[in-house]
């Protein structure tokens, strides 16, 4: 399937694989995965990391059936790796844009932050009382070790790649049909909405839609997943230093 994108000499092509039935398939493996981890939360433990794993493991196993279904598929070793847009081609060209990704990255923080005070402004205004995103709340409430370490390979590295692949490429690549925009805007609305915080919603939704633009103009996955990991690495760091901070100001 190709589409014609203005920074291109060459039309875009996308792999042909990622159906409406692939997409609901993925769809109903994140339902059904959010539904399992609220039920075996209130079995198991009471363990911060052991919480945050539950938290983050129903949007990982949508990604993984997406992986399967291309592995069934009976296609050449290079067009698999071409149906998730993940050639070493693309790897190396983020290497060499590293320094202005990362700048990117901070102006991009600046404004999902702008937009997250913004946010929790109108609903303070309406009476609401925000709260955090649960990862961030049991950073705030249980600062161990084990779920620093636990957030940083699951939310810094694991996650970027895993809903890169399910809301950037598979529901996209599924939505396209009815046009671009309103892909990407139903992909930013669902990405926004399964990260189970009122409070986070526009700011999750405006980083979808830069993501997707990231991933067009692109034509690789790598460049997203770059900046997504950027961005989350980037709210842990400021959540570790408000920590610290606020550590040394009660000592």
């Amino acid at each position: 399937m190709c589409f014609n994108q203005p920074d291109f000499e060459q039309p875009v092509c996308f792999f042909r694989g990622w159906s409406r039935q692939a997409a609901l398939a993925a769809l109903a493996a994140l339902m059904l995965g959010l539904a399992a981890a609220g039920a075996l939360a209130g079995q198991l433990p009471r363990l911060p990391a052991l919480d945050f794993w539950l938290a983050l493991a129903p949007i990982q196993i949508a990604p993984l059936l997406a992986v399967l279904i291309v592995a069934r598929q009976r296609l050449p070793a290079g067009e698999r790796v071409s149906a998730f847009e993940l050639s070493s081609k693309g790897l190396k060209a983020i290497f060499r844009i590293l320094p202005k990704a990362f700048l990117f990255c901070i102006g991009l923080h600046f404004a999902a932050s702008a937009v997250v005070i913004a946010t929790a402004m109108t609903l303070m205004f309406f009476g609401y009382e925000p709260s955090p995103m649960p990862i961030l709340e049991m950073l705030l409430e249980s600062p161990t070790v084990l779920l620093a370490v636990s957030v940083i390979v699951g939310a810094v590295i694991i996650a970027p790649f895993s809903e890169e692949i399910l809301f950037r490429l598979v529901l996209f690549d599924a939505l396209r049909p009815a046009g671009e925009k309103r892909a990407a805007v139903m992909t930013a609305a669902i990405f926004a909405v399964v990260h189970g915080s009122l409070l986070h919603i526009p700011a999750l939704f405006f980083l979808g839609l830069v993501l997707q633009r990231l991933r067009l103009r692109s034509g690789s996955l790598w460049h997203p997943i770059l900046a997504h990991m950027l961005f989350n690495g980037l709210t842990f760091l400021y959540l570790g230093l408000m920590l610290l901070f606020h550590e040394d100001a009660l000592s």
